[in-house]
């Protein structure tokens, strides 16, 4: 597995370097503050980056962490629980949807 994630990742790189080469022309950015003159290609590479990484930012702030803190409140639910030891409270079905750590 990790051998294919190698290549993948192999091939990504000569893909962009390709992508960026093949798109040389200049463009102007300007973002009213400050101009910038940057190849196509670096540009587009660029903002691509910034979208990806904007996306798994959401990600983990919309799904990933509240998972995070569902998952410690039912662990500190289910400590408490063992910690009782209330026959009244059934921790089995708590403790048999939690991952492993």
């Amino acid at each position: 597995m990790r051998l294919v994630f190698f290549l993948l990742t192999i091939l990504a790189v000569v893909l962009g370097i390709v992508f960026g080469a093949l798109n040389g022309h200049e463009v102007e950015l300007d973002f009213h503050f400050r101009k910038l003159v940057l190849p196509l290609g670096v540009a587009l590479l660029w903002f691509a980056f910034l979208g990806a990484f904007a996306a798994g930012f959401l990600l983990w702030l919309g799904v990933i962490f509240p998972q995070r803190r569902r998952i410690s409140a039912l662990r500190r639910q289910l400590a408490g629980a063992v910690a009782s030891a209330d026959p009244a409270v059934d921790a089995t079905p708590v403790a048999g949807n939690l991952p492993p750590p």
